[in-house]
């Protein structure tokens, strides 16, 4: 009787191994030590059943003959790198209990199709990434991919995949993280519908996304707005380089499109399309601001446009001009520019990039400059002579970004100004307007040669790095404040050497704390050398340094006198592995003995 049951032992062991199993955690995290996850192997399918998550750690033998997945209702996540390179893996089912999955989680299976359940929220990078079989995915159309960090990230889900089906309402972002020739948009969804693979508002009355495989687009007939950014959306990576666009060779715009449109439904990230395409315009007429987005978002020569639209654009001096009085496209060699009278706005980009254009003269009746209209990128570009006419109201982003001007007057007339609009110019007195409310982000950034500037009683708000983007080297600088203080950005000051003046009394005060270097750094102490904005009429300024962005704990309280603008303090904190820590500064003045303080600013102080 006892050799029966030492045979019989044997061979359920040896059965066992034949057929079985195989779930070995390496070192269980503590998700893996609460699942309770069983994974087996039979006959080619292997089936993972239980509740919790899916072990960190997968070790399956033999995973070449695994060619179908089956995991059961209960495990609530799929672990990174899981299914990696199961090369015979052509089916898998996942269950709605399933909340995440991993990165390169099925990367290099032979899969046909994946349906991913609606209550998926999170994805990793390259999930199905190398999956070359790969013809329909079905994906939740709200998830966040999860992406490695620094330079491993990746923001692309599969490679080239021939429908995606969405069973959730779309965020669009999630369009352009795979190569598809099809896009097919739940019924449900409130904003947006797919037709014929291309996707539109739910009105049909906008094209929306156009799927980064097709090489032809013809808008459905009663579309009535080309939204370009339905082909000039894309993917890039973490050093902003393209990695994903459309292929788009050929654009035919039916008779039904009254506009197009260059910004709606922007996303994430926009890139002019490699190859220009060949646009066919039915048409019968677009205003001057969709004649521009043609010529300069699209990339089609106004000369194209105007052979196909005759009676809306007009050639003057080189110079193509829509019927409405939008300038649409500059040609020639010409130092001298004189553009003529009719012209309503100087179209985006018109001027960009065109450095022998040495002086621009302007007619009264212009009221807009588009973005990047004189925009140029070569710092030795001789400087740029230009008037601003009085009947000017609008000026766009980096309207005139690095002209090198030296001189300007800005009209009373003038009161919207677009980000970085005047950066890297050569001003030294520029006078604001009265009525003014905003200054945007950057809108006189790198201007060094700036001596005194007046910032009205008018002015509101101050945004991010408006004066900005000095180091310590350039010249002194002399800002009066004469409204509030209440929305200037804490770097909107960023040169150091700058000197604030309030007009509003020392509640008004504002000072910017920066770093120079850390000079040392040893577990829970360095040493660092700050300096801060010289505030007129401060007699002293309060710096605190936490380890904690909100200044709740580890504060480390310091007193600064005046007339210094810097210092080299010896912080330290409860955490040896922080990789900041938090300064905030405030100017101080004191009247009857007692200190009068200012308004704070915060700044985070990076280890390097």
């Amino acid at each position: 009787m006892k050799k029966i049951i030492i045979r019989t032992a044997v061979l359920m062991l040896l059965l066992g191994i034949s057929y079985g199993v195989a779930a070995k955690p390496a070192q269980a995290s503590k998700t893996t030590r609460s699942s309770r996850v069983k994974v087996t192997l039979k006959k080619g399918v292997l089936t993972i059943s239980g509740k919790g998550a899916m072990p960190a750690d997968l070790k399956v033998k033999n995973k070449r003959k695994v060619k179908k997945i089956i995991i059961k209702k209960g495990v609530t996540t799929i672990s990174d790198f899981a299914f990696h390179n199961y090369k015979n893996l052509k089916s898998v089912t996942i269950p709605s209990t399933v909340k995440k999955i991993g990165w390169e989680s099925f990367y290099g299976t032979a899969v046909k199709s994946v349906k991913v359940p609606s209550t998926v929220t999170s994805i990793g990078q390259c999930a199905f990434w190398n999956c070359r079989k790969l013809k329909k995915i079905t994906l939740p159309g709200d998830f966040s991919l999860r992406t490695k960090s620094g330079d491993d990230a990746e923001y692309e889900l599969a490679g080239s995949v021939d429908t995606v089906v969405y069973n959730t309402k779309l965020k669009l972002a999630n369009t352009a993280v795979m190569t598809t020739n099809n896009f097919v948009v739940d019924k449900n969804d409130p904003s947006y519908k797919s037709i014929h693979g291309v996707i539109y508002s739910k009105d049909g009355k906008s094209i929306v996304r156009v799927p980064f495989a097709r090489k032809k687009v013809v808008l459905e007939e009663g579309c009535e707005e080309f939204c370009l950014q339905s082909v000039l959306y894309c993917n890039m990576d973490w050093e902003s380089d393209v990695t994903g666009c459309c292929a788009v060779e050929t654009i035919v715009i039916p008779a039904s499109v009254k506009k197009v449109e260059a910004k709606k439904y922007f996303s994430t990230a926009s890139s002019p399309l490699e190859t220009k395409p060949m646009v066919e315009i039915k048409a019968k007429q677009f205003d001057g601001a969709s004649l521009s987005a043609l010529v300069y978002d699209l990339g089609i020569t106004a000369k194209e446009v105007m052979r196909q639209l005759p009676e809306q654009i007009t050639l003057h001096n080189n110079m193509y001009i829509s019927w409405d009085g939008v300038l649409l496209e500059a040609n020639g060699n010409n130092a001298e520019v004189k553009v003529p009278q009719g012209v309503k706005k100087i179209g985006n980009g018109t001027f960009e990039d065109k450095e022998e254009v040495t002086k621009v003269t302007l007619p009264e009746g212009v009221t807009e400059i588009g973005e990047y209209a004189f925009a140029s990128y070569d710092p030795e570009r001789k400087a740029l002579q230009i008037n601003l006419p009085s009947t000017l109201v609008k000026v766009g982003d980096r309207a005139f970004y690095g002209c090198n001007i030296k001189k300007l007057e800005i009209p009373a007339s003038l009161r919207s100004f677009g980000k970085y609009a005047f950066a890297g110019n050569d001003f030294t007195e520029v006078v604001l307007p009265d009525g003014l409310e905003t200054i945007p982000e950057g809108l006189f950034q790198n201007c060094a040669y700036l001596k005194n500037m007046v910032i009205p009683a008018s002015v509101k708000t101050i945004e991010a790095v408006a004066f900005g983007g000095l180091d310590g080297e350039s010249r002194s600088r002399k800002f009066m404040i004469q409204g509030t203080s209440k929305k200037i950005a804490d770097d909107a000051f960023s040169c150091p050497t700058d000197t604030l003046t309030y007009t509003g009394g020392t509640k008004e005060m504002k000072s910017r704390l920066d770093v120079w270097y850390f000079a040392s750094k040893k577990g829970k102490k360095a040493k660092v050398k700050i300096r801060w904005n010289k505030v007129t009429g401060a007699d002293g300024y309060q710096v605190t340094l936490s380890g904690d962005a909100k200044f709740r704990k580890n504060k480390t309280p310091l007193s600064l006198k005046k007339g210094k603008q810097t210092a080299t303090l010896n912080i330290s904190w409860k955490n040896k592995k922080a990789k900041a820590v938090y300064g905030r500064i405030r100017p101080y003045k004191i009247v009857k003995g007692k200190k009068i303080y200012g308004r704070w600013s915060r700044t985070k102080l990076e280890f390097y």
